[in-house]
């Protein structure tokens, strides 16, 4: 029995997949970057809002004050935050975000959506001074 029948036998229709994060790679080299780019005395952050939980974690940290869509990163500097959600070069923002993003924004934080880590440079360009440039750094 080949592994479909095996599926149809459990009365299943589709293989089960891990689901696929373009996003974590890019992710784990822009906090790299951070890292080398930030000043000294700046403070970075991953907001994992993203990752499966099952629904009694959920509802308990939902209880506990976490949002949907606040994006990934926070970074803090000379009393400035920037807020970045990092999305594949394809991703869209979910719906969740769409709408914490403008209240966010509309209470006075800065925020970007960035697809590169070029694009993560420019959007700190102008606000935090950085150490090093994301060119010749490969996400």
């Amino acid at each position: 029995m080949n592994r479909l029948d095996q599926m149809l036998a459990r009365g299943r229709t589709k293989p089960r997949r891990k689901p696929r994060r373009e996003e974590d790679p890019f992710q784990i080299a822009v906090l790299d970057f951070l890292d080398l780019a930030l000043p000294e005395n700046s403070f970075h952050f991953h907001i994992p809002n993203g990752e499966k939980r099952d629904k009694k974690t959920a509802a308990k940290l939902k209880k506990m004050g976490v949002k949907a869509g606040v994006p990934d990163l926070c970074i803090l500097w000379g009393g400035k935050v920037v807020w970045i959600e990092l999305k594949a070069t394809k991703g869209r923002t979910s719906a969740a975000q769409q709408k914490t993003i403008p209240k966010m924004e509309s209470a006075g934080a800065y925020v970007q959506v960035c697809r590169s880590l070029e694009e993560v440079e420019n959007a700190l360009f102008g606000v935090i001074p950085l150490r090093a440039s994301a060119k010749g750094i490969r996400a």
